[in-house]
């Protein structure tokens, strides 16, 4: 995205450029939306649940559900990840302006609406195998993934602001957890840049500027995750 390029903020203007990408593509998403309603979907009806707002981290969230394995705490009625998702929200919303949020959580919002459900089995289905809802998010999920491209401070504020709502019988969020949340949310991105068809179609629908921060991103992922001690990259049980 070239008008995103170099920068820490984004206005209101530029978050209107990904609007207009998804406008100037609409013909392509709304004929893969058809196709998926009657291969993916048999009655697909468009729910408003008010019970709802935060539709963006619970998106996110949802991907994080999909990729890593629940696991007990003790004997808390729930257990991790879904324990730190207060936190979590507290660390997406961070990331962005008011305006810059409430533009983001509006897409999200359609995203839900067009898989007629926000129950986390139809979530994950969708977002596993439904072409056209993969291409609807992939902006939303690339705008998050952009604000870690000052890594270090981002990923420390990130953990920071997750840990700060998790109960003191809880455990904290640490080194393991972060990759797993991390990886759980992009590794679907990195993998593209592995082949030609993948790289082709990050440029096509984000920009080649897209291909260089993501990269950039993903570097300075492996060297701090290279970095860590071996203790620190085993998955910890909680509890």
């Amino acid at each position: 995205m070239r008008a995103f390029t170099g920068r820490e903020t984004i206005t209101l203007a530029d978050m209107r450029i990904v609007l207009n990408r998804f406008e100037e593509r609409w013909a392509t998403i709304q004929s893969l939306f058809d196709r998926a309603a009657g291969e993916s979907i048999d009655d697909l009806s468009f729910v408003q649940n008010d019970r709802r707002k935060d539709h963006l981290t619970r998106l996110l969230f949802a991907k994080v559900l999909m990729k890593v394995t629940e696991r007990p705490i003790g004997k808390l009625a729930i257990g991790y990840p879904r324990i730190i998702v207060s936190g979590f929200q507290a660390a997406v919303v961070a990331m962005f302006s008011e305006h810059e949020f409430d533009l983001l959580n509006q897409n999200a919002k359609w995203a839900f609406e067009f898989m007629g459900s926000d129950s986390d089995p139809v979530i994950s289905s969708q977002l596993g195998v439904n072409e056209a809802i993969q291409q609807f998010v992939e902006p939303l999920f690339v705008m998050v993934l952009l604000r870690f491209y000052r890594f270090t401070v981002r990923r420390s504020e990130f953990v920071r602001l997750i840990n700060e709502t998790v109960p003191e019988i809880a455990p904290k969020v640490g080194d393991a957890e972060f990759c797993e949340i991390f990886e759980a949310l992009f590794d679907g991105y990195f993998a593209m840049l592995q082949t030609q068809k993948g790289m082709l179609r990050i440029e096509m629908s984000q920009g080649d500027d897209f291909l260089v921060r993501v990269r950039s991103v993903q570097d300075q992922y492996r060297r701090w995750k290279e970095g860590l001690t071996p203790p620190n990259t085993k998955r910890r049980t909680a509890g």
